[in-house]
C-alpha cells in the first residue's frame, strides 16, 4: 500500500512540476505568429503575469494570463494550454485572447505566508506579490489553435485557425 502511495504521490508531484503551461520558447513563437498574422498589435510587450491558483478536487490548479500592453496603452491578456489539457488532440496548442483587459484597483495584498490553495483561490503575480482578487480584469475573449509546422528556411513555426 505504501508502494502505490508513493507512486501516486510521485505523479502528482511531477504534473504540477511540468504544469498546464507551454513552454518560453513556444510562447514566444506563438506570439510571434499572432502579431504576423495581425491578431496582436505589432507593439505588445508583455508587463505582467497574473496566475490565479484555486483548490479542484484533488489538487491546487493554477491558470496563467501573460499581460501585455502596447505602444497605446492597450492592454491583453493571453492564456497558453499545451494539447495535452484539452480535447482535439490535432493541435498543438489553444491560446486565448483576453481583449479590453482593465486594471482593477480594488485588491487587496496578501502575506506570503497567508496565502494558501483553497476554494477562495489566489492571484499572484511576476513582482511576487499575492492578492485576494484578480488585478486584471478581462474583456471579450477568442480562442485559437495552434498547430506547429516545420520547413527549412523557416524552421518551427506556428500556424493559427480560430476555434468555433
Amino acid at each position: 500500500m505504501k508502494k502505490v502511495i508513493c507512486v501516486f504521490s510521485l505523479l502528482i508531484c511531477i504534473l504540477c512540476l511540468c504544469g498546464c503551461e507551454s513552454n518560453k520558447e513556444d510562447r514566444a513563437k506563438i506570439f510571434l505568429a499572432l502579431k504576423k498574422e495581425k491578431i496582436i498589435s505589432d507593439s505588445m510587450e508583455e508587463v505582467d503575469i497574473e496566475t490565479y491558483g484555486v483548490w479542484s478536487a484533488e489538487w491546487c490548479q493554477k491558470s496563467t494570463y501573460h499581460i501585455y500592453k502596447d505602444k497605446n496603452s492597450k492592454m491583453i491578456a493571453i492564456k497558453y494550454e499545451d494539447k495535452q489539457y484539452f480535447k482535439d488532440n490535432k493541435y498543438d496548442h489553444l491560446v486565448t485572447i483576453y481583449y479590453d483587459v482593465t486594471i482593477n484597483g480594488d485588491v487587496n495584498i496578501l502575506n506570503s505566508e497567508d496565502v494558501s490553495c483553497n476554494e477562495y483561490g489566489y492571484y499572484y503575480y511576476q513582482n511576487g506579490e499575492y492578492t485576494d482578487k484578480a488585478r486584471y480584469e478581462f474583456g471579450t475573449s477568442k480562442t485559437y489553435f495552434a498547430t506547429e509546422k516545420s520547413s527549412l528556411f523557416k524552421g518551427k513555426y506556428y500556424s493559427l485557425e480560430l476555434a468555433k
